[in-house]
C-alpha cells in the first residue's frame, strides 16, 4: 500500500469514527449493553441472570469452535471465563466492544487451560 493510500485509509477511518461519535442516538443493542454492563458492575443478581440467559449459549458455541468441538474443554473454559467476567466486568457503551471483550476473555481462558494441561503433562513425564 502506498503512503498516500495509507493516509487516505487513515483519513476515512478517522471520518467514520467522528461520524459514529457524533451520531445523535445509539442503537437499541448498544443501549441494552450499556444498561446490562452497568447493572453487572453494580452486582445486581437479576443482571447476572439476564447475562446468563442472553449470552451463555452464544459463549459456549464460540468456545466449541475455538476448542475444535471438544465440549468438555469448552465447558471448563466457559466456567473459568464466567469467573473472570464476574471479577473484571466494566461498563461498555457498544455491543461490538462488549462482545470483543468477552471473546478476549474466552480465548485467554482457553490459552490458560492449555498451558495448565501442558504443565501437568510435563510434570507427569518427569
Amino acid at each position: 500500500m502506498s503512503p498516500s493510500a495509507a493516509h487516505q485509509t487513515l483519513f476515512v477511518d478517522a471520518e467514520a469514527e467522528a461520524a459514529n461519535a457524533a451520531r445523535p442516538s445509539a442503537n437499541a443493542e448498544d443501549v441494552e449493553v450499556t444498561t446490562l454492563t452497568l447493572r453487572l458492575v453494580a452486582g445486581e443478581e437479576a443482571a447476572w441472570r439476564q447475562f446468563h440467559d442472553v449470552y451463555f449459549d452464544r459463549l459456549l458455541r464460540y468456545l466449541l469452535v475455538v476448542c475444535s468441538g471438544d465440549e468438555h474443554v469448552a465447558r471448563e473454559c466457559l466456567q473459568a471465563a464466567l469467573v473472570k467476567i464476574a471479577r473484571h466486568v466494566r461498563r461498555f457503551d457498544r455491543a461490538e466492544a462488549w462482545w470483543g471483550w468477552l471473546t478476549v476473555v474466552m480465548r485467554s481462558c482457553v490459552i490458560d487451560g492449555a498451558r495448565r494441561q501442558s504443565s501437568y503433562r510435563a510434570l507427569l513425564e518427569r
